[in-house]
């Protein structure tokens, strides 16, 4: 009964939850911003747990799939971030191409593993981005 409740909730209101999360990411404030962007990354795992099942709602999965890639990659894109932001939109954007992948067009999964090549690449990410690399590729 208690999971029911929850399919329902999610299903119902998944779409305003994902508007204020996608706001919190966007905040101008570091700290606000990093818990927006695991908020997010928690609704995308969420979305679709076991990557072995089918997308059930193409349509929504899509959506979060590039409304939470973009946040990565507005926050990723900036010179000047916090390391904490960073790291975060790090484990997005390997929990996006992990969990919802397949419900990206292929140009945004080109762009997203770009992106997480370029910051393997980077001392300050190395770690963080080498470890979503590794949840990606299983």
């Amino acid at each position: 009964l208690a999971s029911a409740a929850c399919i329902a909730f999610a299903n119902k209101d998944i779409k305003r939850l994902t508007e204020v999360v996608f706001s919190c990411a966007n905040d101008p404030y570091y700290k606000l911003a990093a818990e927006g962007l695991r908020a997010s990354a928690c609704i995308v795992r969420r979305a679709r747990p076991n990557t072995n099942d089918a997308v059930v709602d193409k349509e929504g999965c899509s959506a979060l799939a590039s409304g939470s890639l973009d946040c990565a990659i507005l926050r990723l894109s900036q010179q000047d971030e916090d390391q904490e932001v960073k790291d975060a939109s790090v484990k997005l954007l390997g929990d996006v191409l992990t969990h919802l992948g397949d419900s990206l067009k292929p140009s945004q999964q080109k762009e997203a593993l770009a992106l997480l090549l370029e910051r393997m690449q980077a001392e300050s990410t190395k770690l963080v981005a080498t470890r979503n690399a590794a949840k990606v590729a299983r």
